[in-house]
């Protein structure tokens, strides 16, 4: 792996989140942050530069990881989940986990079309509602919660342990419609989610 490459893309990743912030006239908070980097004001729903669920195809997304110089892999998805194949590469941002060699994005991609993009990124919940505002729903599976923002096009996941012990989420997906109704028709496990609102960050980028 070129790293190299990989510092290059995030350095203009950095520059085009500084500069999304700054055309909006909007101060870096980490809530404007979060919302430049998941394309505030640049698309009609949320994208990952430029990069749109359900309207991206492959050269597109190819051309982009090559205009960033970033290293990425594409692998055939051999399975019944319907993807036809996976584009992974190192992802790290002001959100990004503590680990960041083990932060990878992913796209995933059904008839030459991106339709979920994954960012492993841990933004306090508080920041999320301070930039999205209430999700529209939340749902739970296993110890995954999940919030909902269909009008954005966004799902943010939090791992109920780190949750309530940290008060971030562990990832984002920008998606399409369909998979976002289909997670909404998941019934939620928690019967008091305003407690669960209303849960403080103990993160560093809060």
């Amino acid at each position: 792996m070129n790293i190299r490459r990989i510092a290059i893309g995030l350095t203009v990743l950095a520059v085009v989140v500084a500069a999304a912030i700054v055309i909006g006239l909007r101060p870096p908070t980490p809530a404007n942050m979060l919302g430049a980097m998941l394309g505030h004001g640049r698309c009609p729903q949320a994208c990952w530069q430029g990069i749109q669920p359900g309207a991206t195809d492959t050269d597109t997304v190819e051309a982009v990881f090559d205009r960033l110089d970033i290293t990425f892999e594409v692998n055939p998805v051999r399975d019944s989940s319907g993807w036809d194949d996976v584009y992974r590469w190192p992802f790290i941002s002001p959100f990004t986990p503590v680990r960041p060699d083990a932060s990878t994005g992913s796209i995933w991609i059904t008839d030459g079309v991106a339709q979920r993009i994954i960012l492993p990124i841990s933004p306090c919940l508080a920041t999320v509602l301070d930039e999205y505002g209430q999700p529209a729903f939340t749902y739970a599976i296993d110890s995954t919660i999940g919030f909902g923002y269909p009008a954005e096009g966004l799902v943010f996941h939090a791992g109920g342990r780190d949750l309530f012990q940290t008060g971030s989420m562990k990832d984002v997906y920008l998606t399409t419609e369909e998979e976002i109704q289909a997670l909404a028709d998941i019934p939620s496990e928690f019967e008091d989610m305003q407690t669960i609102l209303a849960i403080e960050c103990v993160g560093p980028l809060n």
